[in-house]
């Protein structure tokens, strides 16, 4: 009978993980890059969070995390609620189901996947925003943003992608088949 229980520790750890994980990277995409300057602003760090754990753990974790980290950063920030889970959602479904298309396992691929992700996050975002009539911003504005932005993120995709990399090749951390 306690064997029975002990079946889902690991789901429950891991889902403990996630959502520190999420917490962590809300806080400091809300309390520390929201507050920069517009131009650097544009670093989207759940945007990369979620790149990680579609790749590395999987597709069902990377749109858990991507709901989970939208969420808690539209909570944070005061958005419409599904501002920024929506976009992050949809990333890491795409992400997922692209999967056989491309190489998990090249920095070329996380630069594209960093830089086409931030556009596609970014057009979500501010279609969602001016659907619930929160978008400040001219759409002159947005596009220079998110050109910006998609240079920042392919970029910086590549530096915070290569350390998760290397330890998700190191271990067996691969998920059975696919990504899911």
């Amino acid at each position: 009978m306690q064997r029975e229980h002990l079946v889902w520790l690991p789901q429950i750890a891991k889902a403990i993980l996630l959502l520190l994980c999420a917490s962590i990277v809300a806080a400091l995409d809300t309390a520390v890059v929201f507050r920069l300057p517009s131009v650097l602003a544009s670093v989207n760090l759940p945007l990369i969070a979620t790149l990680a754990a579609t790749l590395f753990m999987g597709s069902t974790n990377g749109v858990v995390l991507a709901f989970v980290l939208g969420v808690l950063c539209d909570v944070m920030l005061a958005n419409a609620l599904g501002a920024r889970s929506i976009p992050l959602v949809v990333l890491a479904a795409v992400v997922g189901l692209m999967e056989a298309r491309f190489s998990r396992e090249h920095p070329l691929t996380w630069a594209v996947l960093g830089a086409l992700g931030s556009v596609i996050h970014d057009i979500l975002y501010f279609c969602v925003l001016a659907f619930s009539g929160y978008l400040p911003l001219i759409w002159a504005d947005l596009i220079r943003i998110a050109g910006f932005g998609a240079l920042i993120n392919g970029v910086l995709s590549v530096v915070c992608l290569m350390p998760l990399y290397l330890w998700w090749r190191s271990g067996d951390h691969r998920p059975a088949t696919g990504l899911g």
